[in-house]
């Protein structure tokens, strides 16, 4: 399913005209991206998450670059996601305990400028 715009995230990383729809994903992981959105909203009032690529909706290589070579090869079955601008100090290991003991996803850290790297 195409994951959409919510109240407590905002997506972002749009790739314009090869990939215009890069938020497609499990259902069950769409559900668990909001749950975690919406977790961290309750121990931060007003705090929102941003959500950046997916995968695309018939899944395959995800050409971020308009080059068709890596990075992103995860990013093809709609059970991963870049979590951009994670929070510093306390919210960030809440975050964290949101994502892997409440949620059960995997988290890497990756990429310049750094970020999360959540996996179903």
């Amino acid at each position: 399913t195409t994951l959409v715009p919510g109240t407590n995230y905002t997506l972002i990383g749009g790739t314009g005209t090869p990939h215009p729809d890069n938020h497609y994903g499990e259902a069950a992981f769409d559900s668990i991206l909001i749950a975690i959105a919406n977790d961290y909203a309750a121990a931060f009032p007003g705090q929102t998450l941003s959500f950046n690529d997916m995968s695309l909706v018939m899944g395959g290589r995800f050409d971020i670059d308009s080059d068709w070579l890596p990075p992103h090869c995860e990013h093809r079955l709609g059970t991963s996601l870049d979590l951009r601008l994670v929070p510093r100090g306390t919210q960030r290991n809440t975050l964290y305990k949101i994502i892997t003991d409440g949620h059960g996803l995997s988290v890497r850290k990756e990429g310049t400028p750094p970020h999360w790297h959540l996996s179903y």
